[in-house]
């Protein structure tokens, strides 16, 4: 296993293990969003096709106060990327520092932090593909309004990563190439 692969799995291990550390300041729950952009991006002077994708991503998160106002984030985000000529997945485990402002049942936030990104499950059906590193990491930074509705948190958001490399990369006969910039907007609910 390559190291890319290895450095986020051992630094979500270790971000969690300290979790307990922290009982009372511990909120769990989940996030549900619609990607802004395109994962992929059409090479030009090539077939022209379209990118119909289903968009959608979720999964669980987990925020740990340490300080008031600063919260840290981590989240597995699963990514479908079905188009008319190519489908994949992806996970993306963010590891954010989070500032909340103000006080209040509506407070505004800034994030940023690392992500972490795995492709999978990559298959084109017309042409061919130029796969590189199916792990990737980039820099996230976003902003949103925390919502506090009793013990239940809304945290609408949008959140904007610059991966550092591309996934899918310029190949004879590629039609596609993976988007380096990507934008999203979330929902979380925690408890």
């Amino acid at each position: 296993m390559k190291l890319s692969a290895i450095v986020p799995m051992l630094t979500l291990t270790f971000w969690l293990a300290t979790v307990p550390a922290f009982p009372q300041r511990v909120r769990v729950g989940a996030r549900v969003g619609v990607p802004l952009n395109d994962a992929f991006q059409t090479i030009r002077n090539r077939t022209p096709f379209t990118l119909e994708s289903k968009r959608y991503t979720f999964g669980p998160s987990v925020e740990v106060r340490i300080l008031k106002g600063l919260t840290l984030e981590a989240d597995a985000l699963y990514r479908n990327a079905e188009y008319s000529t190519a489908t994949g997945s992806a996970w993306e485990i963010p590891l954010l520092a989070k500032h909340v402002h103000g006080r209040g049942p509506v407070r505004p936030f800034l994030n940023g932090g690392f992500s972490f990104h795995h492709l999978s499950g990559l298959k084109q059906f017309v042409g061919t593909l130029g796969l590189g590193d199916r792990t990737n990491t980039g820099v996230v930074t976003g902003g949103g309004l925390e919502l506090h509705l009793n013990r239940v948190t809304l945290s609408p958001e949008i959140r904007y990563t610059r991966w550092g490399n591309r996934n899918i990369i310029p190949a004879a006969l590629a039609e596609f190439i993976s988007n380096r910039n990507q934008a999203v907007f979330l929902v979380g609910i925690t408890f």
